[in-house]
C-alpha cells in the first residue's frame, strides 16, 4: 500500500489542488490510501506520525500546493524549513 497525503484548503481558498491531484491518482491506481492533513503546522505532522505508527506503508508520497508555481516541482532534498508567508488555518505564520 502507498500512502498519499494532501492538505485541506487554506488561505481563503475553497479547494486545495493537492487534494484534486491525489484523488485522481487514487482513481487510476489500486493500492493507494489517501490521507487529508490539516493545513496547520504542528497538527499535520502529529496526525501523520500517528497514522505511520499504526501501519507503515510501502511508500509515502506527500503532495502540497504551491500557488505561485506553474509546474509540478518535486522536492529533491526535504529540508522541512518551517516558514510561510501566509497563515495556516489556525492563523499561525511560521518564521523559520
Amino acid at each position: 500500500m502507498i500512502l498519499v497525503t494532501h492538505f485541506d484548503p487554506f488561505g481563503g481558498s475553497k479547494i486545495n489542488a493537492s487534494q484534486i491531484v491525489v484523488e485522481l491518482l487514487a482513481d487510476i491506481r489500486e493500492g493507494i490510501e489517501l490521507m487529508s492533513l490539516p493545513t496547520v503546522f504542528d497538527d499535520a505532522f502529529s496526525r501523520l506520525r500517528l497514522r505511520l505508527l499504526d501501519n507503515v506503508p510501502e511508500a509515502l508520497i506527500m503532495v502540497g500546493q504551491a500557488a505561485r508555481r506553474s509546474l509540478v516541482t518535486p522536492e529533491k532534498i526535504a529540508i522541512n524549513w518551517k516558514e510561510s508567508a501566509t497563515p495556516d488555518n489556525n492563523g499561525f505564520i511560521a518564521t523559520g
